[in-house]
């Protein structure tokens, strides 16, 4: 599995990574090297299309707007996120929902 698109890979499982594919490759060149790799998409643009990726298991994201707009809580914005990786990759996250990325790492919830 990679997390990522045709475009460019975020990251890729070891079993992946055996057959060469990794970080910052294209997809195309990714199934060349390992035809059968499943890609799995990121939720994140949906939430906050700047989004900054901190590392390539880790994102921050300013979801103040989303919020607002639907209504709920940061937190509710959290729960649904993690669910949504979840239901939809089979891979289970933490979240962290602070007024800043320090506190937010700190107090992140969830895995």
């Amino acid at each position: 599995m990679a997390v990522s698109s045709m475009s460019m890979i975020s990251t890729a499982n070891y079993e992946a990574r055996k057959f060469g594919v990794c970080a910052a490759m294209t997809g195309f060149i990714a199934l060349k090297l390992c035809p059968d790799l499943i890609f799995i998409p990121t939720v994140f643009w949906d939430y906050d299309p700047n989004f900054m990726a901190a590392s390539l298991d880790e994102a921050y994201l300013d979801i103040t707007k989303v919020c607002e707009k639907r209504s709920i809580t940061g937190a509710e914005n959290a729960k649904e996120l993690r669910s949504r990786v979840y239901e939809e990759t089979g891979l289970t996250c933490s979240a962290g929902v602070a007024p800043n990325r320090l506190l937010a790492k700190a107090l992140q919830s969830g895995s």
